[in-house]
């Protein structure tokens, strides 16, 4: 029988380390950011809260595209 190598857990390996350097920033690039909405800090909020509600399962998705057109809607 073949001898296979003891792994223990919490052990990096080379096949399950994770590279933190992010591709390209030893060329100089920078990450790209998104640029900013086009909506007012108040809906940004409302909405952030809205999707709270939603991660939670407080609201159906129903309700949260309805909410989101509402405030979406609002001047």
């Amino acid at each position: 029988m073949p001898a296979t190598p003891e792994v223990k857990p919490g052990t990096a390996s080379p096949s399950n380390q994770t590279n933190t350097i992010l591709p390209g920033t030893g060329l100089g690039l920078k990450p790209i950011e998104a640029p900013a909405l086009p909506i007012s800090a108040a809906k940004e909020a409302q909405l952030k809260e809205l999707l709270g509600k939603y991660k939670a399962d407080q609201i159906t998705p129903v309700e949260y595209q309805k909410q989101r057109a509402e405030i979406l809607a609002q001047p």
